[in-house]
């Protein structure tokens, strides 16, 4: 931890820096309630009972329950589908409300006041299964109906303590489930006085950091599995929700001999590959400038096979000189791999001759033996310019420098139009070309405006504020404003 920047307790989150809390539980869980108010008059009636009046209104709480809304997960870790050096990494979710795995109570038992200070239970979990213990098992979509009573006796479902209270639409409302077997659920599922231990809130500073749909006030809660996947399989998380299922955790008490399998609500999941590493830390080091060293340093793939066809060669190719296939969306919609190698990559490079560029696009090279883009420079170039606009000082210094060279630009043409109109009259008095150049020059300061750029395209010199295209086509035609200027001044009086 000792290369984390973590605030101290009510100090102002500097960049860079983050803050832990044990838990953020809201005054009032999810669920229903009523609200009570009493009032006794004295002196009103002889009878004491009654001077008090009362009135009770129920109200509800709402929350996540069945299904989790996709705006409150951030990121899951390990990412899905990926193959990596994951064997050592607790698999974790981040979502964006703080409050989110206390926003319900694992009973059902809406009496708990939020104190902050960790022991409430969340209600959510996060599972961690290999292969051989789904043993086929699959999310399935049913009904709450369906979840409460799951009409097979080998089923184990959740004890929902508001299940006679649920409305006819509630019970057919739709959810993600998954029916595990009991005897996995039970060796891997963390115990009651566990589950507070696998959530967090993260108070993180987003300043000089690029949002990209991310929570900008930076509060996050963290669900963390407890269990390490296993190397050289598909791993497979399942995001449940544990309501009424605080019985049936580890350590609990014992369960009929009856049920085989117990059917959880899947809020989210997702699968990824743990591969172990190829080597330690020294062992990369050792080996960056010796054999083997840019294989060290390639992604975890898996062996490739002894007989390679003409594209497999060339895919091979390119992985020992640093690059790697990535999924790429172009501007029209479109779906491909393209090539991506990164500025540490230990190969021996050449400077590009084509720069510098004016926009990402430029950079993008493109092969047309095998129909593949190369995203290298046009990724750089899209990098540094994500990096400079997040740092304000630089992006507000950078706009205003841009402003200005663009104003200059339009005085000196405004300047050289002027000058170019003066000499086209014979003036009758010594004096007059100097004060009519002054006047004029004050109309097109005025008249010279910053019209905002657009991204990606070249502006037209005849549109530029302050240039008069055909201006004489124009004069002729009485359509320029500093020309009728300049006649009404030569009026005699």
């Amino acid at each position: 931890m000792n290369d984390i920047a973590i605030a101290d307790e009510d100090v102002p989150l500097a960049a860079g820096q983050i803050r832990f809390y044990c838990a953020a539980e809201p005054p009032l869980q999810a669920g229903s309630y009523w609200l009570q108010a009493q009032q006794t008059v004295d002196g009103l009636k002889a009878d004491v009972k009654g001077n008090s009046f009362g009135v009770q209104t129920p109200f509800l709480v709402s929350g996540p329950r069945f299904q989790l809304p996709s705006q409150d997960l951030q990121l899951v870790y390990p990412p899905a589908n990926m193959v990596g050096n994951y064997e050592e990494s607790l698999p974790h979710v981040v979502l964006r409300t703080r409050t989110l795995p206390w926003v319900r109570s694992i009973d059902g038992n809406t009496n708990n006041a939020g104190d902050n200070d960790g022991t409430t239970p969340p209600w959510i979990g996060l599972l961690t299964l290999y292969p051989d213990e789904l043993k086929g098992a699959t999310p399935q979509v049913i009904t709450v109906a369906q979840l409460i009573d799951p009409g097979d006796p080998s089923i184990l479902g959740p004890t929902l303590i508001d299940a006679d209270t649920l409305s006819a639409d509630e019970l057919a409302s739709q959810l993600l489930a998954i029916d595990l077997d009991l005897a996995a659920f039970l060796a891997l599922a963390p115990s009651l006085a566990e589950l507070p231990l696998l959530a967090h809130v993260r108070e993180v500073n987003t300043d000089q950091k690029e949002v990209l749909g991310m929570v900008e006030d930076g509060w996050f809660s963290v669900a963390v599995g407890n269990r390490l996947p296993r190397s050289g399989c598909d791993n497979s998380c399942f995001l449940v929700s544990l309501e009424g299922q605080q019985a049936h955790l580890h350590g609990g008490p014992a369960i009929a001999a009856q049920y085989k399998t117990i059917r959880l609500v899947c809020l989210a999941t997702w699968k990824f590959t743990a591969a172990g590493p190829r080597g330690s830390f020294l062992d990369y080091m050792q080996n960056l400038c010796g054999q083997g060293g840019v294989d060290l340093m390639q992604p975890t793939h898996r062996p490739f096979p002894a007989d390679l066809s003409g594209a497999e060669k060339t895919a091979v190719e390119a992985l020992q000189i640093g690059y790697i296939p990535l999924q790429n969306v172009t501007r029209s919609g479109e779906v491909t791999t393209s090539w991506y190698r990164g500025p540490l990559s230990p190969v021996p490079t050449k400077a590009d001759p084509l720069g510098p560029y004016f926009f990402s696009d430029r950079a993008i090279r493109y092969d047309p033996a095998n129909g593949l883009f190369n995203m290298s420079y046009a990724s750089a170039w899209q990098i540094g310019q994500l990096l400079g606009l997040s740092d304000a000082a630089f992006a507000s210094s950078l706009f205003q420098w841009r402003i200005n060279s663009y104003q200059a630009a339009l005085s000196a043409v405004a300047s050289d139009h002027l000058h170019g109109l003066a000499d086209q009259f014979q003036q009758p008095r010594a004096g007059v070309t100097p004060v009519l150049l002054a006047v004029l020059s004050r109309v097109a300061g005025q008249a010279v405006s910053i019209a905002p750029l657009k991204a990606h395209e070249r502006r037209d010199e005849d549109l530029l504020p302050g240039v008069v295209p055909d201006w004489e086509e124009r004069i002729a035609a009485g359509e320029d404003a500093l020309h009728l200027l300049h006649q009404h001044v030569r009026k005699p009086n």
